[in-house]
């Protein structure tokens, strides 16, 4: 039998435009996947780098950084399983260094 992996369901916020939305992932997806659905779900164009900021605290060093970014710990590299999120915990998504749109998320 093969290895049992959770479902996530996250309520993605960008404050600043009062615009949410509710997405669902497996436990085995990556943040990178995550970044994906929410670029799709905001209608952005995915054309700058990003990091997902576990603490909740902008540019903290417990972040995950886009592929390609020069950072040690990608987005590609971890699952959500792997991240041990919890009903309630909220972490920050970060999408263009330049403009910085925060997104908060928060684990339903």
């Amino acid at each position: 039998m093969g290895k049992q992996y959770s479902n996530y369901t996250l309520k993605v916020a960008l404050p600043e435009s009062n615009v949410s939305h509710v997405v669902s992932l497996s436990g085995s997806s990556t943040l990178e996947e995550l970044h994906h659905l929410i670029q799709d779900a905001f209608e952005f164009a995915d054309d700058h780098l990003y990091g997902f900021f576990m603490d909740n605290c902008p540019y903290s060093e417990d972040a995950y950084y886009a592929p390609g970014d020069e950072e040690e710990r990608c987005a590609d590299e971890v699952t959500l399983d792997e991240l041990s999120l919890k009903v309630g915990r909220k972490f920050l998504y970060i999408f263009d260094f330049g403009c910085d749109w925060n997104f908060t998320i928060q684990v339903q």
